[in-house]
């Protein structure tokens, strides 16, 4: 069967990627990678690699690891190779071996492995739970309860650190007096657990080994206390020079600083309780006030309101200075604290066999990155490796994608083996992906534009090929139209190299399928709705806004605005109109706090 032959002019559509397609249908030898937006039937192309990859006896079913995003897109992944395959078994374009080999392979459709990230991970896990560190047989807690057991531990850890039961106390005592609350630290000890594999081997609170100059480690400790103490009378003595006398709002300022200034006098510099009140001082600086409003003070020469200022600015810079070397002094070892209950808590779950969902990627990839033994027997399991929706899941996906597909010369040590992935050979052939590194800027699930970038760099060095699908299936051509227009000028290349690599996504101009020919005078259109008046509240623009929409839905009903009937476009090759209803029009709004 050539290329060509996969698209026949006079019987279907013909995309205008119909090569890129065949690629990926038919080049089963080849490593790809492929960026494809929504709606450009990037899952159908993956799903005809996985029956060509079957048909043509270049694997078998249960020898395909095919990975998608959500527990729903792996069920329908796994229909849709069904109905191919039962397709393909009675398909009488194919030979008759490729006919029964798609007929095996739909029986065997149960041992393959379509799963989720999380789920696949599970499945590696499961099948090698002792080298992995776990207890066979071990659970997997859902997000609701592992909250719950979150809590538990963050619980009786906070109690016994603010029970004076750990080295932790007199810091803590400190950084609570400064302001950091529970909720704070609990904040901390959550992020540290949802990304503990970055925080093996690091100290946290380790000061820099050489402070520039001015950082807080050279502040002598209690220094601004005694200086405030002095500039108490200095301060209340300059504001006698103002012509305006208590009206005067830097008199106003000082006058309200002065009681906590004198309270200062009765607590030892260096203590929780001075450190408070310091914290509480702040600010003395101040802006107001004006000089025409103030006398020369004879002792200094000087216009008192600026002098005043400038006392007030030396006093702010020494106290903020201070309370900023404390809190960076107690911070440091909270900050080491947190992290060890992360790993303990760590410890506890895989101890007990209680993983949480990014706990599996977690210990998959560190099962296969530090088990050669493991790498390999999965290697051999897994002929091929097929991911879908790349772009939304967590980076640790390339890894254990890497891993599973990395190519091996005969009588390599296993010491010498990659244990990252950026330094791995992919198996020619082995992996394809499929996904849109244009959705990877909003950071999904930790998703990362510069590992998909980084990850096709790695794959083209290693032979393979970058591809991109632009035929899109779902739009209208004038709102295709317009995407191209406005994206096309705002996403460019990407810039930098090596670990300053960034990437502004690239956008590759799409082609729409439909071309909006309704044969009425309404046309699929795109408005821009921006002539808002400067100055206008946001509350009558709103209402004004709901009540054109309403009256352009009414209107789109009641004069039978045309919608595209996919079923019978689907039936007849040829775009098929039917009147709208309400059921077709979807409005999208901006998520509102």
């Amino acid at each position: 069967m050539t290329e060509r032959a996969t698209y026949s002019p006079a019987a279907e559509f013909v995309p205008a990627d119909w090569r890129v397609r065949s690629k990926i249908a038919h080049r089963l030898e080849q490593t790809l990678f492929v960026e494809a937006s929504a709606g450009t039937g990037k899952t159908t192309s993956l799903v005809d690699r996985v029956v060509n990859l079957v048909a043509t006896g270049t694997t078998t079913l249960d020898r395909i690891a095919a990975i998608t995003f959500t527990e729903a897109a792996a069920a329908e992944l796994r229909d849709r190779v069904r109905q191919r395959l039962e397709q393909a078994a009675d398909d009488e374009g194919r030979s008759e071996a490729e006919q029964q080999r798609c007929r095996q392979g739909a029986a065997d459709l149960d041992q393959a492995a379509i799963r989720t990230l999380h789920s696949f991970a599970a499945q590696l896990l499961h099948e090698r739970p002792l080298e992995a560190g776990l207890p066979p047989g071990f659970d997997t807690t859902d997000e609701i309860a592992a909250g719950i057991k979150f809590n538990d531990a963050w619980g009786d850890w906070l109690n016994d650190a603010l029970e004076g039961k750990s080295a932790l106390a007199a810091d803590l005592a400190t950084a609570l007096t400064l302001g950091l609350t529970p909720d704070d630290m609990r904040g901390v000890a959550l992020e540290f657990q949802r990304n503990y594999a970055d925080l093996r081997g690091v100290s946290v609170g380790t000061p820099p080994s050489s402070p520039p100059k001015g950082a807080f480690s050279e502040v002598p400790a209690t220094s601004s206390v005694p200086l405030l103490l002095d500039s108490a009378h200095e301060l209340e003595r300059l504001c006698d020079f103002a012509r305006l006398g208590s009206d005067d709002p830097l008199v106003t300022h000082v006058h309200s600083k002065l009681p906590s200034l004198r309270r200062l006098a009765s607590v030892d510099p260096g203590t929780p309780s001075a450190l408070r009140l310091l914290a509480r001082l702040l600010p003395l600086s101040y802006g107001r006030g004006n000089q025409r409003n103030w006398d020369i003070d004879p002792i200094s020469g000087d216009n008192a309101c600026s002098a005043l200022k400038a006392s007030l600015k030396e006093l702010h810079d020494e106290a903020t200075m201070e309370v900023a070397q404390a809190r960076r002094a107690c911070l440091l070892p909270i900050l080491d604290a947190l992290r060890d209950f992360a790993l303990d808590y760590l410890a506890q779950r895989k101890a007990e066999g209680r993983a949480e969902f990014h706990d599996l990627l977690i210990w998959a990839r560190d099962l296969l990155r530090d088990n050669i033994e493991v790498r390999d027997h999965f290697r051999n399991r897994f002929s091929h490796v097929l991911i879908d929706e790349a772009q939304d899941t967590d980076p640790i996906q390339t890894e254990i994608a890497m891993f599973l597909a990395e190519s091996v010369s005969e009588g390599t040590a296993d010491e010498s083996r990659p244990t990252s992935w950026q330094e791995i050979v992919p198996e020619t052939g082995k992996l394809f992906v499929v996904g849109d590194p244009k959705q990877s800027i909003y950071r999904f699930r930790r998703a990362d534009v510069v590992q998909m970038v980084q990850l096709q760099r790695q794959l083209e060095r290693s032979g393979g090929s970058l591809v991109s699908l632009v035929q899109n299936f779902r739009s209208q051509a004038n709102l295709v139209n317009w995407v191209n227009h406005v994206f096309s000028r705002w996403m460019g290349e990407e810039t930098g190299s090596g670990d300053d690599l960034f990437k502004q996504a690239r956008y590759e101009e799409m082609h729409a399928r439909w071309e909006g020919k309704t044969g009425s005078s309404v046309a699929p259109q795109v408005w821009a709705l921006s002539n808002v008046a400067e100055g206008s509240k946001i509350g009558p623009v709103r209402e004004r806004e709901s009540r054109d929409i309403a009256a352009l839905l009414r209107e789109m009903v009641a004069d039978q605005w045309p919608v595209l009937d996919e079923e019978a476009t689907r039936e007849c090759g040829e775009e098929t109109y039917r009147s709208a209803g309400y059921s077709d029009i979807c409005i999208l709004l901006p998520h509102s706090q």
